[in-house]
């Protein structure tokens, strides 16, 4: 078997050594700013000490990884560039980044530095390392979502590097993928701050009763032991142990088990797990252990907390405040409407003709023809790609995407994740690419990269400002569209709540909400019809006050009926929005 690289976090100098001690090949940190853990400093390294990390790993002939994983703001692009120069003139060994239009710019920069493309990159297929390959990352870190039958699939038919997750804390959202903390609470995930609300305790309720309570959000630590030989015979040339805000007792026992199992799976000896080894890491975990999402059947051991109750409640009527002020108008003939799903008790020929495009789920196509076709004789119509699709789905999402066009006059696509470009690739010439706000553009460089790419228009982050959205798409050379209102997903996980299962049961025709305990603000929940993706979403609809007068305007519509989506196009067409507790009009994030 190959060799495998053990990467082991470090929140300080004593726990890098402590790590390197006891065998990490490499180490990751942060420096004080642009990281994802920049919500305490203490987790991080100021300069001097990154230099002599830098220099300590290098005597010990161990690899050093800087975490510049965060969204960058275009006025933090040339603070963020200071932060790498610093790193590479100590000579550390590779950068990992979130943000595509920074990865891009330190690969053109440091032709001889490894980038790698953090997991917030939300990469679950071979297309998305394809498209990492091409913008010139040399390592793709997987979303911890996937099985280990997945992880396989991918690493075979890699080009370039394929890390992987093999032990510690796990968010209920696929990384980069979760706006919790930022649209609620101004405290972006994406940009090193989350607060970790989803650790909170909640009720659960279907229709008008309570059926589950507890820390229905907080996953146990993930512990993969058993999947290591597996993971070296199929090419992934790291494992990664999560745990940057973990200390010293952590780091030790942690590296020093997994390198011994990694040392074990190398050898000729037979493989057996020793249970006082297996205790040591439970012990060392508050929330306990489970094997997250390796095994490729659904996990119902995943969740700290949970417990099924019976009360019936009261549901109090949604109080639908809307006290409109003038803000500019969108331009005419410039409105989206993005579907989620379609109600066949809704008359949809009657939606307003100041609406031009429509944006429907791919697998919506298929099931909802009749809604369709009406749709089809007035609107543009756009493919809304799935955010994800895993390596075993390619065959299928393929023959779909050419059955809908041969079923329909297509305007377009709507690319959600950066692997959605070679899916659809051979469609460009004919057919308009715009990509999702789910591509987390947050600066011009981001753009850039995304124009170059073939994208034609691209929706920037709901986490930049209004002002920040609208100087953006002022800078941007490429047409830009906004998001301004609707119910959006702040959560999107691969996880059953109302099962307690890391695969959703598809069970879609009731209503479900969770309730958070401390300050009982109550979210929407969406179980997924495709089983690897359900939605929360937040407290409050969006109603964006202020947007650029050159872009167009996008709307989530979830489940207002036809009247609610003319009124809501109507008031916003002619410069106004919705003001009131129930709407959110601006999202500002640190």
């Amino acid at each position: 078997m190959k060799k495998i690289e053990l990467l082991v976090p470090a929140k300080n100098m004593e726990c890098l050594k402590v790590a390197v001690e006891n065998g990490a090949d490499s180490v990751y940190f942060g420096a004080k700013e642009f990281n994802a853990r920049t919500l305490n400093s203490d987790n991080n390294f100021t300069f001097e000490e990154l230099k002599e990390a830098i220099q300590y790993c290098k005597k010990k002939n161990v690899k050093t990884n800087l975490t510049l994983n965060t969204l960058i703001k275009d006025d933090e692009f040339e603070r963020a560039l200071k932060v790498a120069d610093i790193a590479y003139e100590s000579g550390v060994s590779a950068i990992i980044v979130q943000d595509i239009g920074l990865g891009k710019t330190l690969i053109e920069k440091y032709p001889d530095l490894d980038i790698h493309a953090s997991t917030q990159n939300t990469i679950t297929n071979l297309e998305g390392v394809k498209m990492l390959e091409k913008i010139g990352y040399k390592r793709a870190i997987l979303s911890r979502e996937l099985s280990i039958n997945e992880i396989e699939e991918i690493s075979n038919g890699a080009n370039i590097e394929i890390e992987t997750f093999i032990h510690g804390g796990l968010c209920i959202s696929y990384s980069g993928q979760c706006l919790f903390s930022s649209v609620e609470y101004g405290l972006a995930g994406n940009r090193g701050m989350c607060i970790g609300s989803c650790r909170n305790e909640y009720l659960l309720r279907e229709d008008n009763q309570l059926i589950r309570k507890g820390k229905i959000l907080k996953p146990r630590d993930m512990y993969g032991l058993e999947y290591i030989p597996r993971l070296i015979k199929c090419g992934v040339v790291c494992l990664k142990v999560q745990g940057r805000t973990r200390g010293i007792d952590y780091i030790r026992e942690v590296t020093r088990i997994y390198r011994k199992y990694i040392d074990l799976a190398l050898s000729n000896k037979e493989y057996i797990i020793d249970e006082k080894d297996y205790n040591k890491l439970n012990e060392m975990s508050s929330r306990g252990l489970t094997d997250a999402h390796f095994s490729k059947v659904s996990n119902d051991d995943f969740i700290v907390d949970t417990c099924k109750i019976k009360e019936n409640v009261t549901k109090n009527d949604e109080i639908k405040n809307k006290n409109r002020i003038n803000s500019n108008g969108i331009p005419k003939h410039n409105i989206s409407l993005s579907f989620e799903k379609f109600n066949n008790n809704y008359d949809y020929s009657l939606l307003s003709d100041k609406i031009k495009r429509i944006y429907i789920p791919l697998d919506k196509f298929i099931t909802d023809k009749k809604i369709i076709k009406k749709l089809e004789k007035r609107f543009e119509l756009f493919i809304e790609m799935p955010l994800i699709i895993l390596q075993k789905d390619i065959k299928m999402y393929n023959a779909k995407i050419k059955q809908i066009l041969e079923l329909y006059k297509i305007k377009g696509f709507v690319l959600s994740n950066v692997s959605d470009y070679f899916l659809i690739e051979k469609y460009k010439e004919k057919y308009e690419f715009i990509g999702n706000y789910t591509l987390n553009i947050f600066n011009i460089n981001a753009c850039n990269v995304i124009k170059n790419i073939g994208i034609n228009v691209i929706t920037p982050s709901i986490e930049l400002s209004n002002m920040e959205r609208i100087k953006l798409i002022e800078k941007c050379n490429i047409k830009c569209e906004e998001i301004v209102y609707g119910d959006i997903p702040l959560i999107n996980m691969k996880y059953c709540i109302k099962d307690n299962k890391t695969i959703c049961n598809k069970e879609t025709n009731k209503c479900y909400s969770i309730i958070d305990i401390n300050n009982l603000k109550e979210y929407k929940c969406e179980i997924g019809t495709n089983p690897i993706l359900s939605k929360i979403y937040g407290s409050k609809k969006i109603s964006i006050e202020k947007h650029a007068k050159e872009s167009s305007a996008r709307f989530f519509i979830h489940n207002e009926n036809i009247k609610e989506i003319n009124d809501i196009v109507e008031n916003i067409y002619t410069g106004k929005y919705f003001l009131g507790s129930n709407y959110k009009n601006n999202i500002i994030v640190k």
